[in-house]
């Protein structure tokens, strides 16, 4: 089963700025307590990047192989909206599919609309949807609420100048 989980936060910073700290690799280690070991493991994220985490969760090791699969920076539409927006796809991990799309808009007025979207589906049929709707949708929700606020307060603040 594919379980889908949306977020989204107005962030009181320009566009850019948002951007860049959501595809800051030190940025992502912080909210993952994952470390990056293999591909890009300072800096920031682009187009087909790729980046291997270890880590543990839940008491067992982990390890994510996360791919770059869609990117745009910065730029204005075809409407005359300013947007942004990335996808990272795991190529290998604990997940049978996990992918997570970050959209951003800026309103005009240094502000903005950070929306996120992540779909997910574990192995092992029944017993893995059941540990998906009980363990990690919850776990993951948590996860990303608390990834919007740091990359909140990086953004409006000089907290977040190291990681530009």
């Amino acid at each position: 089963m594919l379980f889908t989980i949306r977020d989204r936060q107005l962030i009181p910073a320009p566009l850019h700025r948002v951007f860049a700290l959501s595809t800051s690799v030190p940025v992502v280690q912080r909210t993952l307590g994952f470390q990056p070991v293999a591909g890009v493991t300072t800096g920031h994220v682009e187009a087909n990047s790729q980046v291997l985490w270890r880590g543990w969760l839940f008491g067992l090791p982990q390890f994510h192989l996360t791919l770059i699969t869609d990117f745009a920076a910065p730029h204005t539409d075809s409407r005359g909206n300013h947007v942004a927006y990335f996808q990272d796809t795991q190529a290998r991990g604990r997940f049978a599919f996990f992918q997570h799309g970050h959209h951003m808009l800026a309103d005009g007025s240094d502000r903005t609309l950070l929306q996120d979207e992540i779909r997910f589906a574990l192995p092992f049929g029944i017993a893995g949807d059941l540990v998906a709707r009980v363990i990690m949708l919850p776990y993951i929700r948590k996860t990303l609420r608390s990834r919007m606020n740091l990359l909140s307060r990086l953004a409006t603040t000089h907290e977040g100048d190291p990681y530009l």
